[in-house]
């Protein structure tokens, strides 16, 4: 579940979360939007300030909490040949970098805090199967109810979205000078 915040309510969320666990690391993501057999696949090639790559395949609705993820590490030097092959497919991309605060919340629930520019999220998940979707929902939902914020929905997610990718997010069309843009700032992670 996600959910939109102010950096007033950042700022909230951040000081009732002091003293758990928690990494912060900078993203940087070549996101990969498209549709192949009628279905909506977001395809991601990201690197970390952690030293972290991998290659994050989600299958359905964007805004959907069930979406099927699968997702594999790279070595950080693959991350420009990921790119290339990806773009091939001639989905829409874009290229994104944020500042994410992951909280440990127990019982495998992760908080995350996204910062993209002045724009700022949350997301709780957990990873489910068909068996146990129901009760992780409402533990996630108690924890967004928690800290008194509204669940996205799919228009508000779509317009959040828009936002991100006109405030925040650099085009991506897989030309050369989005490569050597790519070079260069992969360089910082």
């Amino acid at each position: 579940m996600r959910a939109e915040i102010s950096s007033v309510e950042c700022k909230s969320i951040l000081k009732k979360l002091k003293g758990r666990k928690f990494t912060k690391t900078k993203r940087l993501t070549v996101m990969f939007l498209g549709e192949f057999e009628g279905r909506e696949y977001d395809i991601r090639v990201r690197a970390s300030s952690d030293k972290r790559a991998e290659v994050v395949i989600k299958k359905g609705e964007y805004y959907k909490h069930d979406r099927i993820e699968l997702s594999a590490e790279i070595g950080k030097k693959q991350f420009m040949d990921f790119v290339k092959i990806f773009s091939l497919f001639g989905f829409r991309s874009k290229i994104t970098t944020r500042i994410n605060y992951l909280f440990e919340m127990g019982d495998n629930i992760f908080l995350t805090i996204v910062k993209a520019g002045g724009i700022a999220y949350v997301e709780v998940e957990k990873m489910s199967n068909e068996k146990n979707i129901e009760a992780n929902k409402k533990q996630i939902t108690a924890i967004i109810n928690s800290f008194g914020l509204v669940p996205l929905t799919s228009e508000s997610f779509n317009n959040l979205c828009h936002r991100l990718s006109l405030f925040s997010d650099t085009p991506f069309s897989g030309e050369e000078r989005d490569f050597v843009y790519l070079k260069k700032t992969i360089s910082k992670y």
